[in-house]
């Protein structure tokens, strides 16, 4: 992995360019740690190996899950970074295509990288995630 500032001077956005092997959420969030962001939108693209969606199911509040394990492109990965018990957290959703163009998507609990993901966090003021009680998850605050 890889990072550098990007903006204007003093900015905190961040470039982070993962590399074959490394995982998205730990990665992402080793460099949110690294560079002090603790709060922030990303987006990115690239290509993946192994993906683990899910699909948050009402009324039973229960993620469906399905383990991907071929080579897909990232279409679209968009998301956020908050604080949750006083650790950065990524929240991610993706869009990820396969050799024959299908489209597969959802809430991203894992993906590593084939090729390269390349990523821009755009830091804000610290977010900070709190239990949703209602549906058993946590929520932006």
């Amino acid at each position: 992995m890889k990072t550098a500032r990007i903006g204007e001077a003093g900015s905190r956005d961040l470039l982070v360019v993962l590399e074959p092997g490394d995982e998205l959420h730990a990665s992402v969030l080793a460099a949110a740690a690294e560079h002090g962001i603790e709060g922030g939108g990303i987006s990115g693209i690239g290509a993946v190996d192994e993906l683990e969606l899910g699909f948050f199911c009402l009324p039973d509040n229960v993620y469906t899950r399905r383990v991907i394990k071929d080579e897909l492109e990232v279409v679209a990965l968009n998301g956020n970074l908050a604080m949750k018990d006083g650790k950065p957290f990524l929240h991610a959703h993706g869009v990820f295509t396969g050799r024959d163009f299908s489209a597969v998507g959802g809430h991203v609990f894992s993906a590593r990288v084939s090729i390269t993901l390349e990523i821009v966090i755009l830091a804000t003021s610290r977010m900070t995630r709190l239990p949703n009680p209602q549906f058993g998850l946590t929520k932006l605050l």
